[in-house]
């Protein structure tokens, strides 16, 4: 979209119309644009303030109103108020405004920042401490990402304040019964754990990362029908920040149980816990290790152990100058970051092409789809982003870099309906048409069947002796073989058995 688009959905006549303060509409207005970047080719605000309530006070004047004598019309007249009152104390209310700007770059990157507005005092209430956490702070967890991570996610989320926030759900929301239910789960669990959740959840600290490496230096085969697809051999690795050993603990407790050998090496005066699980196609080496206060889990165990010596040496994915550039005048002390490089798009990009190029293209029609899924990988912009969170008493900011542009970005929106009906239709279309092609084929091996037969019995021929072509064609009409809809190839085989095509599924029932 070339130029700019502003979009308030409380513009100063709908506010005059709910009997809304003009001047405290605008304010609501300049406190999300002001946090954007204008003059790119996209810029978004809306003022949503009270939408949310007002729709569940609805709500619960609608359950109200309709409740009836039975039993789960009473259970909603009672449930939804006080969902809506749970709402109101969790913070759920509390967005006011949202925005979104891109402005690209020389270099080919846009800058894109989306901002969300809260009232100020919702920023310790539940929700959002669950969500984003508190202050900005530096990301430990992100200095155990080796030096491969190609796409990495790292926060400040509290993961005690999203289970309190079940708790209080389940306590203030849920009928008695479901409640109950509730309870005896969580009992359940502890038993078989040998550890309460609220110990287990209360052990994990507010600061993880998540990271997919690719290896420079080896790779896997995948299977893809008659060929096979070569990619860099992948990794996972989670590091959470823990307040003890209860996970690790407990993990080691299951394993001993299950019988499973666990291997173990030291890394920088660390014991790495390692275990090979039979996944095919890619190795698997679930791999656990607790470092300086953070658990680490990997698929792999060199991935665990690149980790450790990467937050020992101060090195692995922050050391890396492409990351450097890519976050280069973005705030250290943040909420949260994503990642993705440029190999990373390049690696599904390669996959993707591959994956394009052994697909068979049977006919004309299958070529040009296939030529027309080309062009659109080819539009891609890439993948990569470096994005920065900020939790502001006002709201939370996400503003930094990506490969997309705010065009890219509105024609996702635009397009995504269409691909959808595209994704349904098109598959129904294509299998339609491959069973009318292949029933097509079916009447043809039926009809050289019947002419083979005819002729055998003229030529008095024997089963197992050979069909003479040019003497079946006097039986069919036209005097020639005729063609699969796909592009098969017949064969009429001896006397006694049946014509052939070698499409698969194209056979005589």
């Amino acid at each position: 979209m070339a130029g700019l688009l502003v979009v308030s959905v409380s513009a100063l006549q709908a506010g005059v119309q709910e009997g809304r303060d003009p001047e405290a509409v605008r304010q609501a207005y300049t406190a999300v644009a002001s946090r954007l970047d204008q003059g790119g080719d996209l810029m978004i605000v809306a003022n949503v303030d009270g939408l949310l309530e007002r729709f569940m006070t609805d709500l619960v004047e609608i359950a109200s109103a309709t409740a009836g004598d039975d039993e789960k019309s009473e259970q909603a007249k009672q449930t939804v108020p006080k969902l809506h009152d749970f709402l109101k104390k969790s913070g759920f209310y509390a967005v006011n405004g949202v925005g979104m700007s891109s402005v690209p770059r020389a270099d080919g990157l846009n800058v894109v920042k989306t901002f969300v507005s809260r009232d100020a005092e919702a920023a310790v209430l539940p929700l959002w401490r669950a969500c984003v956490g508190g202050a900005p702070r530096e990301l430990q967890s992100l200095r155990f990402m080796p030096a491969d991570t190609e796409m990495a996610r790292a926060g400040t989320a509290d993961i005690k304040q999203f289970w309190a926030l079940i708790q209080a759900l389940v306590a203030r929301v849920a009928p008695p019964e479901a409640a109950e239910q509730f309870a005896q789960s969580i009992a359940g669990a502890a038993a078989m754990l040998g550890t309460s959740v609220d110990q287990l959840v209360g052990s994990i600290g507010a600061d993880s990362a998540f990271g997919i490496q690719f290896s420079r230096d080896a790779s896997i085969t995948i299977p893809a029908g008659a060929e096979a697809l070569s990619v860099p051999s992948p990794s996972m690795l989670f590091a959470v920040k823990v307040k003890d050993d209860t996970i690790m603990s407990l993990v080691k407790k299951q394993v001993a149980a299950s019988g499973m050998p666990l291997t173990e090496s030291q890394v920088e005066g660390t014991t790495v816990y390692s275990l090979n699980l039979p996944v095919p196609v890619v190795p698997v080496q679930l791999t656990l290790a607790q470092h300086n206060g953070f658990l680490l889990v990997g698929t792999m165990a060199q991935t665990v152990t690149d980790a450790i010596k990467a937050y020992a040496n101060r090195g692995g994915l922050l050391a890396q100058e492409s990351y450097k550039v890519a976050f280069s005048g973005q705030p250290i002390k943040n909420n949260g970051i994503a990642y993705i490089s440029d190999r990373f798009g390049d690696v599904i990009r390669d996959i993707q092409e591959s994956a394009l190029a052994m697909a068979p293209a049977t006919g004309a029609q299958d070529q040009a789809s296939r030529d027309l899924v080309r062009r659109l990988l080819n539009r891609q912009q890439g993948y990569s982003c470096a994005i920065t969170m900020m939790n502001y008493k006002s709201g939370v900011r996400a503003s930094g870099t990506t490969a997309s542009s705010g065009q890219q970005l509105v024609a996702s929106m635009v397009v995504a309906p269409v691909g959808m009906m595209a994704a349904i239709a098109i598959p129904s279309f294509v299998k339609a048409r491959s069973t009318s092609q292949g029933n097509a084929c079916i009447n043809n091996l039926r009809q050289l069947d019947s002419a083979k037969e005819q002729w055998a019995l003229e030529q008095m021929k024997n089963d197992g002796d050979e069909a003479d072509v040019t003497g079946v064609c006097e039986f069919i009409k036209g005097g020639t073989i005729p063609t699969c809809p796909q592009g098969g190839v017949y064969e009429l085989n001896a006397i006694g058995s049946d014509p052939t095509c070698n499409i698969p599924g194209h056979v005589q029932p």
